[in-house]
């Protein structure tokens, strides 16, 4: 006999978000490639202008101390400590978020006739739904459920 819980907590995916999540998400997006640009930009200036140094068509000089480098680098590479430290801080609480989910108790499964109650579907729809691989899950005009069989995704095993 299989464990209907095997898959426990459940992954939900395609589900819809509210309007303040995915401007963060844009915003956040647009914020690091910004970042990412004027590090990039600064690092490109750097090179570009050591190769007009070779190449004898600049009056700048090279430091061979990198003392002028360094002092360049250091506000950015206090942005990168400090953006790694927030990735650090961020991926613990995760993980520790994500640990506490999975030692709860899983819920106790409700009797089929509420379930079918609650979901608006027939006993007899409700285990032919509890068969099916993947489903899409949809609300009905009213309070209830519509379950449909999901196309296979390639790499499923059957």
């Amino acid at each position: 006999m299989t464990d209907p819980f095997a898959n426990w907590p459940p992954v939900i995916t395609d589900g819809r978000h509210s309007r303040l999540v995915v401007w963060r998400d844009v915003l956040l997006t647009l914020f690091m490639w910004f970042v990412l640009f004027a590090i990039l930009y600064t690092e490109l200036a750097f090179a570009a202008e050591a190769v007009r140094v070779l190449l004898n068509k600049s009056d700048a000089q090279i430091d061979a101390g990198l003392e002028l480098f360094v002092r360049r680098m250091r506000p950015l590479m206090g942005l990168i400590a400090g953006l790694v430290l927030m990735l650090a801080i961020s991926t613990l609480a995760s993980s520790y978020r994500r640990r506490r989910a999975m030692e709860r108790a899983q819920p106790t499964p409700l009797p089929d006739q509420a379930l079918a109650d609650i979901t608006g579907l027939s006993t007899a729809d409700l285990s032919t739904a509890r068969k099916l691989k993947r489903a899409i899950v949809s609300r009905t005009g009213g309070a209830g459920l519509k379950v449909e069989a999901a196309g296979a995704i390639e790499g499923d095993r059957e």
